[in-house]
């Protein structure tokens, strides 16, 4: 195994790693910066032209960047999540990672409420990779934010991720999505 093909292994593991406690949901639209699927709306910053999209199962929208390896996905979760905390919540999206080192984790406002942003040092499957997470609940739904990268590539990236939170809001209309 070379290192060359390890990364996206790796970061494509972690992408199904953060879904897995979801379900897949049915496959919504994403229309300029609105997403829908049913009941569930939210507006995103989109990334720009270097991030891909891609499918990813058992979460809504992601993106990869391929000079980065880096990957930045949104969910939402609106039914069997249990309302458990925010710790609960992140903890979920770190299982099957190993040897974490939290280089970062605060409560800030996200949307109008509290929300968990934790940035992670992990290994997957002995690989080292960082984590940024931020996890918040509004109105029923829990929705997940993050971003996987390589440890030598997240600074590149995490600007971009900011800017991809920052717009997130939850709710809206496909009206809003055209301004």
């Amino acid at each position: 195994m070379t290192r060359g093909w390890l990364w996206p292994l790796a970061v494509c593991l972690a992408v199904c790693l953060t879904g897995a406690c979801h379900k897949s949901p049915p496959r919504g639209r994403l229309m300029g910066s609105l997403y829908r699927r049913g009941e569930v709306n939210f507006h995103v910053g989109v990334p720009g032209p270097s991030w891909k999209r891609i499918e990813a199962r058992g979460g809504d929208l992601a993106w990869f960047e391929p000079r980065a390896t880096a990957i930045m996905s949104v969910t939402a979760t609106c039914h069997g999540h249990k309302d458990p905390p925010l710790e609960v919540l992140r903890s979920d999206l770190l299982l099957g990672t190993r040897d974490r080192r939290y280089l970062l984790e605060e409560r800030i406002v996200l949307d109008s409420r509290d929300a968990l942003h934790s940035v992670v040092m992990v290994t997957l499957d002995g690989v080292p990779m960082v984590y940024d997470l931020y996890v918040l609940k509004k109105d029923g739904c829990v929705y997940d934010l993050s971003l996987v990268s390589p440890p030598e590539s997240y600074d590149l990236v995490a600007d971009e991720f900011q800017h991809f939170v920052g717009d997130f809001h939850a709710g809206g209309s496909w009206a809003s999505s055209a301004d």
